[in-house]
């Protein structure tokens, strides 16, 4: 395709702010990489400058200096986004892929035109819409026959000034002319759950300080992945962007994210690359992550069908009755069921209580514990009697599928224990007491089943 010739305005030079830098701003494209469709699907334009000794630069902070003007950061913005809108259409790109705008929220108003001296603020909804019609951004693709389906509308999340009724009907606004949306720099600074239900981006971009804590820190992975449940409940598109190591792409696939971006999977380059398919390696780090992921489940299942169908229905519900026949099991009753507990469940068991065919809990928490000789004893917990339950989603799944399946026993989602950090399952088994349904409810640590050897190490007694 013919290269398209440059439309004609006036841009600074970049020495004008910065000494160590030369001539004018120019953009850089970083790949957006789709698992779904394994290839390339969009790319991120950034703002580059180059220094005297030919270094290229990114224009960053230059463009958050509070030294440049705001008409100044414009400007720039604006040479970099042309360049970049008639670089798109000349690759051929512009009809298949998608380009992601940076743009400040404060600037979904912008109306200046490039020969203006000061930057025009629209304050009314009415005027505010119709004057997007005339942005340079909009100018911008008319001129270069670029269909505003093809664009996503990046705003950085924490950066929002004004009010949030003139953000969402601006939004709206560009909507409604074929862009699409995506929140920046989510999870960074003072996140607004308000704004993404009002915005409802089609794309939140994942802070990547939050995605490394969650490396090392359960309570992070878990806010991650409810973060993900939220933006599939939603129908946004989870992207997680400065991806610069393999244990970050294993750990964005895990809380569900469907896009990446970073230098392990391209970096950012003055043209478009030319091959669309997705990397070698990030292709095998997909089919480990999927193999990994397929054990880890597969070890869930095997430690819940070898509790409740083998060594819990044949071993220890009669033991259980007998524990709780006594308002305070007596110490033989206690050692009894210890003895019937092979070390592994030793290991992982932590508490067990019943509730009642209502979901108020009747016994104490008997609390599972291990002493520094090694020895294990029950610890029982008064303050838990008398709790009602009835509203969690285990206990009220547990009475669909007993009148649905007619079964005896049921695990519950995987949750994260607020005191010890640890991944939990409840086990909850039906049985009479009494001529009543009880249900017995037993916690158990599931933090080893993340290691997809563990089943081959220990085996169920």
């Amino acid at each position: 395709m013919t290269d398209l010739p440059r439309r004609k305005f006036l841009s600074p030079d970049l020495s004008e702010f910065d000494l160590d830098l030369i001539g004018q701003p120019f953009p850089f494209f970083q790949p957006i990489i789709s698992i779904e469709d394994k290839k390339i699907i969009g790319y991120e334009v950034l703002a580059r400058g180059q220094t005297s000794l030919g270094k290229v630069r990114s224009l960053g902070p230059l463009l958050q200096s509070p030294s440049v003007s705001e008409y100044d950061k414009r400007i720039i913005d604006h040479t970099v986004r042309e360049e970049a809108l008639r670089k798109f259409k000349a690759s051929g790109l512009s009809d298949s892929s998608m380009l992601f705008l940076n743009i400040h929220p404060h600037r979904l108003l912008d109306t200046i035109e490039i020969e203006a001296q000061d930057p025009l603020f629209v304050t009314g909804l009415e005027a505010a819409a119709k004057n997007i019609e005339n942005s340079p951004t909009i100018k911008m693709l008319r001129h270069y026959g670029i269909s505003p389906s093809h664009i996503i509308l990046e705003i950085t999340e924490h950066e929002f000034y004004y009010e949030p009724a003139l953000i969402t009907h601006l939004v709206k606004c560009y909507r409604d002319l074929g862009f699409s949306i995506a929140l920046d720099d989510f999870g960074s600074g003072a996140s607004n759950l308000d704004r993404l239900g009002e915005i409802h981006p089609e794309f939140i971009k994942l802070d990547l300080n939050l995605m490394r804590k969650g490396f090392s820190r359960n309570t992070f992975k878990e806010i991650l992945r409810s973060i993900a449940n939220l933006a599939e409940k939603l129908g946004s598109r989870i992207l997680v962007e400065g991806i610069e190591h393999e244990n970050e792409i294993i750990g964005s696939l895990d809380i569900g994210a469907s896009l990446l971006q970073g230098f392990y999977t391209g970096h950012p380059l003055p043209d478009f690359l030319s091959g669309q398919d997705i990397q070698e390696n990030v292709l095998t780090l997909l089919n480990h992550f999927r193999n990994t992921k397929l054990k880890e489940m597969k070890n869930l299942l095997s430690f819940q069908k070898a509790l409740s169908d083998h060594y819990f229905s044949h071993h220890l519900a009669d033991k259980f009755l007998a524990f709780f026949q006594s308002e305070a099991p007596n110490d033989r009753c206690k050692t009894e069921i210890l003895s019937f507990f092979s070390p592994l469940w030793k290991t992982h068991l932590r508490s067990v209580y019943l509730i009642n065919s209502l979901g108020i809990q009747r016994s104490p928490n008997f609390n599972f514990v291990q002493s520094p000789d090694h020895n294990f004893y029950w610890n029982m917990d008064e303050r838990q009697k008398g709790r009602d339950l009835s509203m969690k989603p285990y206990f009220l799944q547990f009475l669909a599928r007993i009148d649905i399946n007619d079964t005896h026993w049921f695990f519950s989602d995987p949750f994260l224990d607020i005191k010890t950090a640890e991944t939990r399952v409840t086990m909850v088994h039906r049985f009479r007491f009494y001529d009543r349904t009880k249900l017995l409810c037993l916690d158990f640590n599931i933090s080893h089943l993340h290691d997809p050897l563990w089943h081959n190490r220990s085996q169920v007694q």
